[in-house]
């Protein structure tokens, strides 16, 4: 799939295009999101928070059936030093015509990748020393106290 922040509106607030590339014969799906980082020092926690929204700027593609609804969250929790938990939901609704062994796939696959995908952009971050300066302004700010990145 592809991702691509369309706009930035506040200092932890986006509009972010998303599309998921399906397998023959299922077409792509698409979806504008808003999304919402919230950081909570005392909790050790950072919520990202996801909702599909309609932008008359963003219009819906020939090749792609925009999802009608997305709602989903991450909850980021530091359990020990250079150690997260991570809890994902998400519902979805993909607009359109899906097989039932697509949307069994789909019921499958996407937890599974979707938190695969974060511990290996975390150590592929670590290794490179990623995001440090970015963590550093928050704990400056007061918020992510006691997180190392």
């Amino acid at each position: 799939g592809a991702l691509e922040t369309v706009e930035q509106l506040g200092l932890h607030t986006y509009v972010i295009y998303h599309r998921t590339i399906a397998p023959w014969p299922v077409r792509d799906r698409d979806v504008l999101t808003h999304v919402s980082v919230q950081h909570f020092a005392r909790l050790q926690e950072v919520h990202v928070n996801i909702r599909s929204i309609v932008r008359k700027t963003v219009p819906e593609l020939e090749d792609a059936v925009r999802m009608p609804s997305v709602r989903g969250r991450y909850r980021f929790r530091q359990i020990a030093p250079r150690r997260s938990m991570v809890e994902y939901e998400v519902r979805v609704d993909p607009g359109g015509y899906l097989p039932r062994w697509v949307r069994e796939w789909v019921v499958s696959a996407l937890p599974r990748d979707t938190i695969s995908n974060l511990r290996a952009r975390a150590r592929w971050a670590v290794a490179r020393d990623a995001y440090r300066a970015e963590a550093a302004a928050l704990r400056e700010e007061g918020r992510v106290a006691g997180f190392p990145y």
